[in-house]
């Protein structure tokens, strides 16, 4: 994409299209230098030495608004600009709208419009007045990115105060928020401009946000990479109740969550008491501790699971990991029975039984502490025993959260908080000449020895390149559950009938008295951040709806995505990564590594299976607490829609 000599047959020209009071709109283009226009010097002006091939118009022509093409992608961004001789400050919107040359994929846009965004507002050399913005696009245009055409920059003044939204600046300091959503109370002030204070009109500069050292991080917030988080979260009633339901069905004894959060038992008996007290645990023999059920005295404790009798078995496993997400599949299930094959060494299971639509289902939830591989690997098992014990299953749904992966500039490919995303094989662009379908990939970083990283030709310089991962693939032999999936979804849509909505509802409503809360959170919670650098974010506008477009999210209910589901650690640590690996691999969502479980369902002979993965965050679905209920009924009731969808297995 470097692009470091001058065109010299072409011009980057600058023009302003339209100026109010509150609003300017500017456009930069290519013009070959022999379609410029002479004109008149006075309202113009050729930039020479290291500007040579700039030009500025400075008269204002609106008549180029009239042959002006709707944009191809858009980023917004929000600037709050501090007069300090008036004590003013100023709410301004920003956005950049992207045009580019006719070789350029739909698969390739997004990316170089983000990574020109990224450049553009680097902190290391942000332009520190308006001029000096325009100019670094135009550079940019020039020098760099060759495959954008046009660019136009909209400014559009929003409001004027006489208070800050926060607590004042610094003399020399400013105050900055991007984003459409952006809460009055959360400003970040920046590091002190140059000591000589500049003019109004160059007081502008991007949102960085840099975790002070060694914090105690507040995990139901915004989700940053974990390399500057804290090490280990603060211990708390919340994180004690975490890891005992984490561990549900196995029971987990005092040492053990004493050492998964680096405690004394000391301090964890005092939140054991607490959760004791609430009734939302129990003991069990031997000082181990189990969650406290819904409707827990109908769950029977067994040794051993009794029999079904052939008519009474399920056809439908359905394997959840996170508590919130047993609970959410089981609000969509009639005449429950619920089984836990109660054990004090080893693992336990917990089945639950019943119906959903004429259909004979089986729920489970995965035994884990933390997310390490040898937790994943024995949830692997405990699908095999699962498939082992009920072996009428022929479908098999892999219901829960996960992470999802934001679009900044196409709202129907914009995976929101609490949207659903739906394993299927992904319409991969650029003509992709793979014939192997998947749903499901995995990646893992590749370990070569010394000799075979300086020996490879394939391993790039930059560790962190996907060209240095491992992929595996897993794809079902039968599509039949995706071909329901979009089915429903494409009548829900005609109809003006979207069934999951109403099944949403009716879990909500089942669940209210429970813990933890099932209601949809408040929206503005949902905050879009893009990463610019190693430790630097900037908080993004959502993309809007076109106009006569349908957004579910403002009727409080999820947007459905089709597209492949990811995992790796790996990936999720590192944002450029999951960018790169979903614009591949057209992955919507990761999440917190199921490749054990779903190589179990391959290995069973399973032909039929489906993920949904209700989002809960920007990485995995395991870092913001907030949204994990709600986004699990998401997706347990779009498990729903598809079930009462699908026809009765008959036994042949």
């Amino acid at each position: 994409m470097e692009n470091n000599h001058n065109d010299i047959s072409e011009r980057i020209v600058m023009s302003p299209i339209k100026k109010d009071k509150d609003y300017t709109l500017l456009r930069m283009e290519r013009v070959r230098a022999q379609d410029l226009d002479g004109g008149d010097g006075a309202n113009k002006h050729i930039a020479g030495g290291t500007h040579t091939g700039l030009v500025i118009n400075k008269s204002i022509d609106e008549s180029k608004l009239e042959c002006s093409t709707p944009p191809e992608l858009c980023l917004t961004f929000k600037v709050f600009l501090i007069n300090t001789e008036t004590q003013t400050h100023n709410q301004e919107n920003r956005s950049l709208r992207f045009w580019f040359t006719t070789d350029v994929s739909e698969a390739h846009k997004m990316g170089f419009a983000q990574q020109f965004f990224r450049d553009l507002i680097n902190p290391t050399n942000f332009p520190r007045d308006y001029i000096g913005f325009i100019m670094k696009i135009m550079k940019l245009l020039q020098m760099k990115y060759p495959n954008i055409r046009q660019i136009e920059v909209e400014l559009k003044l929003v409001q004027q105060m006489s208070e800050p939204p926060a607590r004042p600046t610094s003399k020399n300091g400013i105050l900055i928020s991007i984003g459409n959503e952006c809460s009055d109370d959360k400003y970040y002030y920046l590091r002190d401009l140059q000591s000589t204070p500049l003019p109004y009109t160059q007081r502008c500069k991007p949102l960085t946000y840099s975790e002070p050292v060694a914090p105690k991080p507040n995990l139901g917030s915004v989700s940053i990479d974990e390399s500057f988080l804290g090490s280990i979260p603060e211990l708390s009633e919340e994180r004690v109740l975490e890891l005992i339901e984490s561990s549900y069905p196995n029971p987990i004894s005092l040492a053990d969550i004493a050492n998964s959060t680096q405690s004394t038992e000391e301090e964890v008996h005092f939140h054991i008491q607490e959760l004791l007290s609430k009734n939302l645990i129990k003991p069990l023999s031997e000082g181990l501790f189990t969650r406290v059920t819904q409707n827990d005295t109908e769950v029977k404790l067994v040794r051993q699971m009794p029999k079904v009798v052939r008519s009474e078995q399920p056809t439908i496993a359905i394997i959840t990991a996170q508590y919130c997400e047993k609970l959410a599949v089981d609000a969509m299930i009639d005449n429950k029975d619920t089984y836990v094959r109660y054990k004090t060494e080893g693992e336990s299971n917990v089945y639950t039984l019943g119906n959903i639509g004429c259909h004979r289902v089986v729920s489970t939830k995965l035994p884990a502490v933390g997310h390490s591989r040898a937790a994943m690997i024995a949830a692997g098992n405990t699908t095999t025993r699962l498939l082992g014990t009920f072996q009428c299953v022929e479908y098999v749904f892999l219901v829960g959260i996960g992470g999802g992966v934001p679009h900044y500039t196409d709202f129907q490919r914009h995976v929101r908080l609490g949207d659903v995303v739906v394993s299927c094989p992904p319409n991969l662009l650029d003509g992709d000449s793979r014939q192997k379908e998947f749903v499901y990939i995995h990646c893992e970083r590749m370990k070569n020895s010394p000799e075979e990283r300086l020996n490879s030709p394939n391993l790039s310089k930059d560790a962190n390149c996907i060209e240095n991962f491992n992929f595996r693939f897993w794809c079902p032999p039968s599509l039949e559950l995706q071909t329901i999936a979009k089915e429903i979804y494409e009548k829900g849509n005609q109809t003006n009938d979207r069934v999951w909505e109403h099944y949403l509802q009716e879990g909500v409503d089942m669940l209210r008295e429970s813990e933890p809360d099932f209601v949809r959170p408040d929206p503005q919670t949902d905050k879009l951040y893009m990463s610019i650098g190693t430790k630097d974010v900037i908080e993004m506008a959502h993309p809007c709806p076109p106009n006569d477009t349908y957004d579910p999210r403002s009727n409080g209910f999820p947007k459905i995505h089709f597209g492949a589901i990811g995992s790796g650690r790996m990936a999720v640590k590192d944002e450029q990564i999951r960018q790169d690996i979903a614009s591949k691999y057209g992955v919507m969502a990761f999440d917190s590594e199921f490749d054990s479980v779903v190589e179990s369902v391959f290995g069973n002979r399973k032909d039929k299976y489906i993920f949904l993965r209700g989002i809960a965050d920007y990485k995995d679905g395991t870092r913001k607490k907030e949204w994990q209920p709600y986004a699990a009924l998401s997706a347990a009731a779009y498990m729903k829609a598809i079930l009462c969808a699908l026809s009765p297995f008959e036994d042949n």
